[in-house]
């Protein structure tokens, strides 16, 4: 597993893509994670599979917090009118 907080150098040697990870050491300071290696013939497959993988996670983030802001709203709502039954009683 590897942590990824950054991209380092991106380099294309022997038909192969290497993608340096970076990430936040203990003492602040930026240190190298890991690094990918994609083969020239899966690039594209890998770009747009991470590409199609974070817009759906977006897309299901953004809908999370439309329901969550919707049922703010209608418990806010919910607790007016009983704030209202109370003061007539």
């Amino acid at each position: 597993m590897i942590l990824v907080e950054g991209i380092g150098k991106v380099t294309f040697v022997n038909d192969n893509v290497r993608v340096q990870t970076t990430g936040q050491g203990h003492d602040g300071t930026v240190k190298e994670t890991g690094e990918l290696i994609i083969p020239k013939g899966s690039i594209e497959n890998v770009i747009n599979g991470l590409a199609g993988a974070i817009n759906d996670i977006n897309t299901k983030l953004g809908e999370a917090m439309e329901e969550g802001k919707k049922a703010s709203e209608s418990g806010k709502e919910e607790k007016k009118k009983n704030n209202k039954d109370k003061d007539k009683n």
